[in-house]
């Protein structure tokens, strides 16, 4: 047994991904954590409800070992960057007749907090982050005896997210997703 399956207490060194938008089912996730593996289940298209009733058919189904996959929200002033990018569309817009700033796009507001509190209670043993830094998540986790495992895209990344107390690194490509990037 090597130091990853110890740490995370499973037989084999294989983690499979969360994959957002249904596809790591709570099916998939207990099935590849009765395998021996670590099942991922994605959080960020669930709503909080959503989220707790899943992990509650997840136990269900194994006594295993499994994780749930968080991406951290962007900044609050994160509109501002959406409306920057609409700006800059406006100009294309402009050019093929198009009316300006026509999508009302903004970015979501958090639900990190209400996710941690389910992943906490429910004594979810592995939480995942993406997108982000888990810094000041980190230590909260600790305080649970939840093992912290972050995605990253860099060497840099990899090194801030580890100072900052993140048990596991994830290192994957940008065909990956890139659900590691946008540290600061």
């Amino acid at each position: 047994m090597n130091k990853l399956c110890e740490k995370l207490g499973i037989k084999y060194p294989i983690i499979q991904a969360g994959m957002a938008g249904g596809a790591a089912t709570p099916e998939l996730v207990s099935a590849v954590s009765n395998a021996g593996g670590l099942g991922i289940l994605a959080a960020s298209r669930l709503t909080p409800s959503q989220l707790k009733e899943v992990i509650l058919k997840i136990k269900s189904k194994t006594q295993n070992p499994f994780g749930v996959n968080i991406l951290l929200a962007p900044p609050e002033d994160g509109n501002k960057d959406v409306e920057l990018a609409q700006d800059y569309l406006d100009n294309f817009r402009n050019e093929l007749g198009l009316s300006t700033n026509s999508s009302n796009i903004s970015i979501p507001p958090s639900m990190t907090s209400q996710y941690l509190e389910i992943i906490f209670e429910e004594k979810v043993p592995v939480l995942s982050i993406g997108l982000g830094d888990p810094t000041n998540i980190t230590e909260l986790a600790h305080s649970h005896n939840i093992t912290v495992m972050t995605m990253v895209t860099t060497v840099n990344e990899a090194i801030q997210v580890v100072r900052g107390g993140t048990d596991i690194i994830v290192a994957q490509g940008a065909e990956a997703a890139a659900t590691g990037r946008l540290l600061n």
